[in-house]
């Protein structure tokens, strides 16, 4: 496939279906940065990371990244690795 061919079907999706496209390749641009990062990985938004964390935005975006280790930069954006968080959350309840 071409990358004529690509921005063809690309121009074929559906509006809503963007959002989820650019999630995709934020993960395989972010994964091929990081070995760490598997490239099927979850990527989530800030109200979706602070959702599962059960902490404000102002917390999630002020802390530092040895305390959250599961922030992504994608671009100029941050981004939240699912597993990593679930990770977190795990290693904290053992040691509660």
């Amino acid at each position: 496939m071409t990358a004529a061919d690509l921005i063809a079907e690309i121009d074929q999706l559906a509006a809503d279906e963007l959002p989820r496209l650019v999630l995709y390749i934020a993960a395989k641009m972010a994964a091929a940065k990081s070995p760490a990062l598997a490239a099927d990985e979850e990527l989530l938004d800030v109200n979706e990371a602070r959702q599962l964390l059960g902490i404000s935005k102002s917390a999630l975006y002020h802390a530092k990244a040895k305390d959250f280790p599961f922030v992504v930069k994608v671009g100029g954006s941050r981004r939240y690795s699912r597993s990593g968080i679930q990770k977190f959350i795990e290693k904290r309840q053992r040691k509660a």
